[in-house]
């Protein structure tokens, strides 16, 4: 009989991680954005990701 694999729901497995990271200042905070309610956000610090060797850029053709 094959093995049946399971469904992995990546969001609870990353969230203690990520919470953890010296990357996040907030989370839980306000969510909104252009006056809509957003879901799954969390506030980052962008000079501490750059030492990470990591980089966020806005979308600017909006």
């Amino acid at each position: 009989m094959p093995r049946r694999l399971r469904q992995v729901k990546t969001g609870r497995i990353f969230k203690n991680p990520r919470l953890q990271s010296p990357v996040v200042l907030a989370d839980g905070v306000e969510k909104t954005i252009h006056g809509r309610r957003q879901s799954h956000l969390t506030a980052i610090i962008l000079p501490q990701l750059e030492k990470l060797g990591l980089y966020a850029a806005p979308d600017i053709q909006s």
